[in-house]
């Protein structure tokens, strides 16, 4: 399957969009924004605790995952 059919399917048919860097559901329910939202600010508080050895702790992993979740 091309790239091209799969961006149509994922954009036009199941009417995702592309949110700062990242596939997420058309809309979020107000849980899923508040974990979100709580694992923000506990990465934040880490970094301003921890400073530039936490980015040396983290294994970041390029892959793609294409989950569908409509609640």
């Amino acid at each position: 399957m091309s790239t091209a059919s799969v961006f149509r399917i994922v954009t036009e048919t199941l009417q995702k969009t592309k949110v700062a860097a990242k596939w997420v559901p058309h809309q979020m329910s107000e849980e899923h924004k508040a974990v979100r939202k709580r694992v923000a600010e506990e990465l934040l508080r880490r970094y301003e605790a921890e400073d530039e050895q936490l980015w040396n702790r983290i294994v970041a992993i390029y892959d793609t995952w294409i989950r569908d979740f409509e609640p």
